[in-house]
């Protein structure tokens, strides 16, 4: 009898780290960032986050993108029917990647131009259909 109370605990607790670890790859896949190259530059590699892709409005999208080179990630929108991005949010890290500096630019309205050969065309292009 002693016996089998000890497999059925030793049972029981392999089932809980079994869980534990499932839940916590679950979790950490829903709440992950995935990170896709779309454009290679003289000022460095630039990714977006997948998961972070928002359409606040018709013909709008708002994602992170990061440029790995600068330690920098940044908030843009794309207005997809007129061609034209703006940045919305900056954040510089430092080499231990905690946060060095940020800066809000959500109260400007000006647009920039999305141009061939540009950093965003490339992910306009993956974003607009």
């Amino acid at each position: 009898m002693r016996r089998l109370n000890q497999v059925t605990l030793s049972s029981f607790k392999l089932g809980v780290i079994f869980l534990v670890m499932g839940l916590t790859l679950c979790c950490a896949r829903a709440w992950g960032e995935d990170w896709r190259e779309f454009a290679e530059a003289s000022t460095g590699v630039f990714y977006y986050d997948k998961e972070s892709v928002a359409s606040p409005s018709k013909d709008f999208f708002r994602v992170w993108i990061s440029n790995a080179s600068k330690r920098e990630t940044s908030l843009i929108e794309i207005d997809c029917k007129e061609k034209n991005y703006r940045v919305l949010d900056v954040v510089e890290y430092d080499e231990t990647d905690h946060i060095k500096t940020r800066y809000d630019y959500y109260d400007n309205p000006s647009w920039l131009g999305i141009f061939q050969k540009t950093v965003p065309e490339p992910l306009h292009s993956i974003l607009c259909p």
